[in-house]
């Protein structure tokens, strides 16, 4: 996107400045806008007047309401992901509602973010400013959204007036490493609701993608160089070679049965923070039905606990060369729930006998689809090396490899602290602080 001209100076607007940069800015569906209808029928539902939140001699509160409900959907996000307890949560800071805000109406900082900054604490002083004075002159002024949602800063935070005092609470996080920091807890009930409905059903407004679930014949935008940033500066970037890159492209070729209605019941028995953006993707959405049973005219499928849709993922490679997936994967769920929420297409024909499809094929094609989903972990490290000693008849590092009571690196550690004492070939300054069994490893 490319970056209007900006005044340095922070004195008032002027209207000319404000027309013609609301002008380059003024389709909401490219910039993913909450609809108008969507923010006046929120600040209706809270009782709020997004009057008060305009810039100074604005008249237009369209940008106003809008800003409002992206920072009050802000705190429902922190608020979902909030442990309840009263010493953690995720905290509640000015950054963050300045980053959710920004991002749909400053150019200055969707540029930092195209240079690869993910936020504020990526991005440079005057990038901050530009955006700071950007969202002046798309109409609203951020300071006095924040007093409404939070309150003035004090030693002790005020509780939201109004009707926004029945839909959440802030309160400090305590403890080590909060800093009395801020937390949001969510209030429960119709208001809350109706709130998220709103939100979540406006055909524009996009929240930022957390952890997304990536229906398997659905577009997605390709992921960014995996690097860190610093003041709009990458550094650390990881650089995919033709074979990383092969690797990519098969595990981005997989596709996964996803059993929508057991994760839901699961959910709705068991709330977990993590889930609730899944859960909130998968309402209503049309599945296809996995129970299979022979009727008069031949095998038959109906729904469910096993109704399913087929996803995939996008995967990146990390800066210690491993593979991961970007969006809702069996990686990021726990062992006991991924043969119980994920499956593969089960094979609907006995390979020695293609034209069979009744009775206990069916049985057999139930039986394969559940070995499909038995996910087992295994410590591959070692792999290779186990590989290499087979083909080159090697049985002593084959045993070495295979040892179940030592892993192979620690024995590798071993033979390098060994060779080390014999011939000195460490650099200075290793460490001798035993590890690995009592061995000392190289620093």
């Amino acid at each position: 996107m490319e970056a209007t001209p900006t005044k340095k100076k922070q004195g008032p607007v002027r209207r000319s400045d404000r027309e013609r940069y609301h002008a380059h800015i003024a389709d909401d569906a490219q910039w993913q806008r909450p609809e108008l209808t969507t923010a006046k029928k929120v600040c209706e539902l809270v009782g709020v007047n997004p009057f008060a939140f305009r810039a100074p001699r604005v008249l237009d509160r369209a940008d106003a309401a809008q800003a409002f409900v992206v920072a009050l959907d802000y705190l429902i996000q922190l608020g979902d992901r909030a442990p309840d307890s009263e010493d953690g949560g995720v905290q509640l800071l000015w950054n963050g509602i300045f980053d959710a805000v920004a991002r749909h109406w400053s150019v200055s900082y969707c540029d930092a973010q195209q240079r690869g900054a993910l936020a504020t604490y990526n991005m440079t002083p005057s990038t901050i400013r530009k955006a700071w004075r950007e969202m002046r002159w798309a109409g609203f002024d951020l300071e006095e959204i924040w007093t409404a949602l939070v309150g003035k800063s004090s030693p002790r935070p005020r509780p939201p007036a109004g009707l926004l005092a029945q839909l959440y609470t802030v309160g400090r996080v305590s403890g080590k490493g909060h800093a009395r920091g801020r937390k949001v807890k969510l209030i429960e009930g119709q208001l809350l609701d109706d709130v998220r409905y709103a939100i979540l059903q406006d055909p524009q407004y996009r929240r930022p993608d957390r952890r997304r679930l990536l229906l398997a014949e659905e577009d997605a935008p390709p992921l960014p160089p995996r690097q860190d940033v610093i003041e709009e500066r990458p550094y650390e970037t990881v650089v995919l070679g033709e074979r990383s890159r092969r690797v990519i492209e098969l595990l981005e070729a997989t596709r996964v049965r996803f059993y929508v209605e057991r994760f839901r019941q699961d959910y709705e028995a068991h709330p977990d923070p993590a889930w609730r953006p899944i859960y909130e993707q998968t309402a209503g959405l049309s599945v296809a039905p996995d129970r299979w049973h022979v009727g008069p005219d031949g095998p038959e499928q109906t729904p469910g606990d096993r109704s399913y849709v087929e996803i995939r993922s996008r995967f990146f490679r990390a800066v210690n060369r491993r593979f991961h997936a970007a969006d809702f994967w069996p990686e990021h769920v726990p062992d006991a729930l991924r043969s119980r929420w994920f499956g593969l297409a089960p094979r609907l024909f006995d390979e020695r006998q293609p034209g069979r499809l009744f009775g206990e094929a069916v049985e057999a094609a139930w039986t394969s689809d559940q070995l499909a989903s038995a996910f087992v972990e295994r410590d591959i490290s070692s792999s290779q090396t186990q590989l290499l000693a087979v083909f080159l008849n090697e049985p002593e590092l084959e045993a070495l490899a295979c040892d179940p009571h030592k892993k192979f690196k620690v024995w590798l550690s071993e033979q390098l602290w060994a060779l080390h004492e014999r011939e000195n070939v460490l650099a200075a300054g290793s460490d001798s602080t035993p590890r690995y069994g009592g061995r000392p490893t190289s620093g």
